[in-house]
């Protein structure tokens, strides 16, 4: 067959490779990002079998965990006081109360009430507004993110009405781990993206996967490469959802000791690890922790990471010694 390159370009993390074999992909949008799959060894009928069972995960998530969807499950549990939970809903949640201690309190699924204040909140009224909040307003908020206002015990979770979570810097990760495990049951060799959560099943006829992280400051152009088999890689910066104010840029990202936008020197950070739930929880933790906590957090967690910092200068831990910077 003919011999082609297709580039694959996404937000954070991008996926490239050339094939000359037989390649199938799939792609959807969804209120969380974009899913997108390619495989080089499936037939045609077991690609779409394989996408249509990804999709329903994505679909399935969507019903849990959205909070543009007044309808959803955690919507529901948003407006409640006590509420029974189960399943990935509950296995997320217990892994966000362990993993707020790990990342010494960086992770924090109890910032909703100050992501909406700050206008990053996806289908809020001042959704990217370029309003700076009142202050006192931001402090008022401040007592229910204390992620122990929150008791998951036998299924059941008990919080004041006042507490809302969000889980949107997990639940990428999360879902990408299942859909990992039912390509793995296809026996299938690609790229999967899941809204830049990026995991690669196989090894491409032992060539590897050569995936390319984006440059924070031109994304239309790309940072460095690295070569990967059978592994995620989970990028996280300031750069995707932010707005200007006065010269000063505000991001997505907030801070939970300061409840502010992440003020780090690190612009990007990506994260190699075998569960991309863990990658999609550490991207976010060290993008805000300073460097004496985020050192501490990459060694006791032996990450393998790329930082790349708001000089344009970049270092590495780990697996990512491979990096080839472009």
């Amino acid at each position: 067959q003919k011999c082609f390159i297709l580039l694959l370009i996404f937000s954070m993390v991008v996926p490239f490779f050339t094939a000359c074999s037989m390649e199938f992909s799939n792609s959807e949008i969804y209120s969380f990002g974009e899913i997108s799959i390619k495989t080089i060894n499936l037939t045609k009928k077991e690609n779409k079998n394989l996408f249509e069972e990804i999709d329903k995960v994505a679909k399935e998530f969507e019903d849990l965990v959205s909070l543009s969807d007044e309808n959803s499950t955690l919507s529901k549990i948003n407006e409640s006081e006590t509420y029974s939970v189960s399943g990935y809903l509950e296995d997320m949640i217990e892994m966000s109360i362990e993993y707020n201690k790990k990342t010494i309190g960086a992770f924090n699924i109890l910032m909703t009430n100050i992501v909406e204040l700050w206008g990053f909140l996806p289908g809020s009224e001042n959704f990217l507004s370029g309003e700076i909040p009142d202050l006192q307003e931001i402090e008022n908020q401040r007592i229910w993110t204390d992620i122990d206002k929150i008791e998951l015990k036998d299924g059941i979770l008990t919080k004041p009405k006042e507490v809302k979570i969000d889980l949107g810097a997990i639940s990428k990760g999360y879902m990408a781990d299942l859909m990992k495990e039912i390509m793995n049951t296809y026996g299938a060799d690609g790229i999967l993206n899941v809204s830049g959560v990026i995991v690669v099943v196989g090894d491409k006829n032992q060539n590897g996967y050569n995936v390319a992280i984006a440059d924070p400051f031109d994304t239309s152009e790309y940072f460095g490469t690295i070569n990967m088999k059978n592994n995620t890689v989970v990028t996280s910066g300031n750069y995707e959802r932010y707005y200007d104010v006065d010269g000063d840029r505000y991001c997505h990202i907030i801070d939970p000791e300061t409840l502010f936008p992440t003020t780090s020197d690190v612009v990007s950070v990506s994260v190699i690890s075998k569960n991309a739930v863990e990658g999609d929880i550490f991207a976010t933790a060290l993008m805000i922790l300073e460097k004496d906590e985020r050192e501490f957090l990459i060694k006791n967690e032996n990450l393998s990471t790329l930082l790349i910092y708001n000089d344009g200068t970049h270092e590495i831990f780990g697996e990512f010694a491979d990096f080839d910077k472009w």
